[in-house]
């Protein structure tokens, strides 16, 4: 997808912008979370070197690092009932 937009915005010459969701977990990893930790390490690593990449193109690359999302009473995402609790976030 990186490439694709590489290109679009190459062609557009006008700079633009990139968000890319990374994780908490990539700072604060915890044990049992191995898949997960190292998909989101790479995904955010590929958004780092994107930012180094695109730059000159007038590019910016951010990264959003949220912390869990479990829902809440009124509307409950269901997650929760399939982790456990033993996936409660840790404090930063």
């Amino acid at each position: 997808m990186l490439r694709a937009a590489a290109r679009v915005f190459r062609r557009q010459g006008t700079g633009g912008s990139v968000v890319a969701i990374s994780t908490k977990n990539v700072f604060d990893p915890g044990a049992a979370f191995g898949a997960y930790s190292a998909s989101k390490a790479a995904a955010h690593q590929l958004a780092r070197i994107a930012a180094l990449e695109f730059a000159p193109l007038g590019v910016r690359v951010n990264l959003v690092n949220p912390d869990a999302v479990f829902g809440d009473d009124e509307v409950p995402s269901g997650l929760w009932e399939t982790v456990g609790p033993d996936a409660r976030a840790r404090a930063a």
